[in-house]
């Protein structure tokens, strides 16, 4: 009985590097280019340091609120941080006084 031998294609050792090259180069782009990829990671530390310099604005402001919320305390009303809040909310100005409007509050 004779037997008859397959002969080897050229491209038959290639298919399995050829399939772990596509892999890498799958996921190497989606490291480099993803959502969480080097390319991105710049722009979420200027992200980070935007929201750092916000949280040291709230620490500002927080920080003023106190000190007029600590003047409000123990009974003890300042006159006119009281004359000037309710003048502001009211809109009350008397007939022999000047306005002057201010961006701050």
């Amino acid at each position: 009985m004779a037997t008859r031998q397959k002969k080897n294609s050229r491209f038959s050792g290639l298919a399995v590097p050829a399939v772990c090259l596509c892999i890498l180069g799958y996921y190497g782009f989606h490291a480099y280019q993803g959502s969480l990829g080097i390319k991105s990671r710049s722009a979420m530390e200027q992200k980070s340091l935007d929201l750092e310099f916000e949280l040291a604005r709230l620490h500002e402001e927080h920080a003023s609120l106190k000190i007029k919320v600590g003047l409000l305390r123990n009974g003890r009303v300042e006159k006119d941080m009281l004359d000037q809040q309710a003048r502001h909310l009211l809109n009350f100005v008397k007939a022999n006084e000047y306005v002057i409007i201010s961006g701050k509050n």
